[in-house]
């Protein structure tokens, strides 16, 4: 969730205090009162910082800085020094649909305009594809350094300690000290031989401040590795832990202590924050499916329901009597929409029972299971798919989620055989 909060200079004073800066030279500030700056309300941004153009903010590691405005769901390790114009590709556009144009893969104000006045006698509802069009901006691993004007990818991994050249677009991954250039960016060469790359990413020296091996060897890696490690081993330095709780509660906190009120947003942020966490906790999915989209209470009875776009999986346990699982399926696109809702095991499609609705119109779907479980209990995986996908949220249960999705579903339950009998 996007927090935007308007700078007063006690505002200023904390984020001096927290140690987050909007320059890395000099004294001076370049943040002023009345700026409005943005950041993820779940953006980690530890203490010596330095964001040096733009207004916003984005998960940063100690001694930092950056002189392009980034994504904010951007992530930076520590130590990294970030040159100007860096920028994270757009969204992806399909090359193997008929056209690359919008029209066939997202929902946009103005073809639905189009749809309408064109097609007066026979309008029908926007039909979008299922199509992923944005993917997480590049991720960023500690003590790296990208040249002017680089174009990252999306969902791509930067090494630690890796080089990207001025000018470079950089397509997929790179590996640690690795040094690329060019368009599209080729490894050049290495920092460092194998086994010091081995030695440097075993150490992890980037998990202590500079200020406790300040007068080591740089020049000479081999020796700095060895001293370091004699640091540690005698437990003369420990690693710098400072604070990691979101900035937005270590802005909340020292508000407080500066006796300052809190923005609005970034107390209503905080809270919407806690309650997705609980709400999260209590229907649980697979952090590697990114298609599930945040839990949700229906304000009519509270019942928890969770969004997904075109395919999800999730687990679930089922038992030697289980002979069905069952979902409430709620804020639907289309009657289409749960006609289309397929439900896998291994690859073997589920087959399904509309059982009814209940009094508030949800509908209660059910996947038959056709095998039993030897051991009495086994933790089954269940891909789910729906190929119709419209932004329907905001017209169906006050849902604050505007992005395009298929279905909202309740928790998988299961059916005993005995109980359904």
């Amino acid at each position: 969730m996007l927090i935007n909060i308007k700078l007063t200079s006690t505002i200023l004073n904390a984020l001096q205090d927290l140690r987050i800066y909007s320059t890395h030279r000099g004294n001076g500030r370049r943040f002023s009162i009345d700026q409005t700056i943005s950041f993820d309300s779940k953006a980690r941004i530890e203490p010596y910082v330095g964001f040096c153009v733009g207004q916003k903010l984005f998960s940063a590691g100690a001694f930092s800085y950056a002189h392009s405005e980034l994504d904010p769901l951007q992530r930076i390790g520590r130590y990294c020094s970030i040159a100007s114009s860096i920028k994270n590709f757009s969204a992806k556009h399909p090359l193997e649909f008929l056209s690359t144009s919008h029209f066939n893969f997202c929902d946009i104000e103005f073809y639905r305009q189009a749809l309408e006045d064109l097609n007066k006698e026979k309008y029908t509802e926007f039909n979008v594809f299922p199509y992923k069009t944005y993917d997480a901006p590049a991720q960023i691993g500690h003590d790296v350094w990208i040249g002017d004007n680089v174009l990252l990818g999306r969902n791509i991994n930067i090494g630690t300690g890796s080089v990207i050249g001025a000018n470079s677009v950089v397509t997929h991954d790179v590996p640690p000290y690795a040094i690329v250039a060019g368009v599209p960016a080729r490894i050049i060469r290495y920092r460092f031989p194998d086994n010091l790359i081995a030695k440097l990413l075993g150490l992890e020296w980037w998990d202590y401040s500079f200020t406790d091996f300040y007068n080591l060897p740089y020049p000479e890696p081999e020796k700095f590795v060895d001293h370091l490690q004699n640091l540690i081993d005698s437990g003369k330095i420990s690693k710098f832990q400072p604070d990691n709780r979101p900035f937005a509660e270590r802005l909340i906190s020292k508000l407080d202590e500066l006796g300052e009120p809190v923005p609005d947003s970034l107390s209503k942020a905080l809270i919407f924050e806690k309650e997705r966490e609980a709400l999260n906790d209590r229907f649980p999915v697979p952090e590697s499916c990114t298609n599930w989209h945040r839990a949700e209470l229906d304000p009519r009875d509270g019942a928890l329901m969770r969004f997904f776009a075109y395919q999800a999986w999730t687990e679930i346990d089922v038992t030697e009597d289980t002979s069905a699982i069952e979902f409430l399926v709620n804020f639907h696109v289309s009657t289409e929409a749960i006609d289309k809702f397929e439900v896998s095991v291994s690859g073997y499609k589920l087959t399904k029972i509309l059982a009814g609705q209940d009094s508030l119109g949800r509908h209660r779907v059910r996947f038959e299971i056709p095998f039993h479980s030897n051991t009495g209990k086994r933790v089954v995986r269940l891909d789910l798919f729906c190929p119709i996908s419209r932004r329907p949220s905001l017209q169906y249960a006050n849902s604050k989620d505007s992005r395009i999705l298929s279905l909202a579903i309740s928790k998988p339950k299961l059916i005993n055989t005995t109980r359904s009998q």
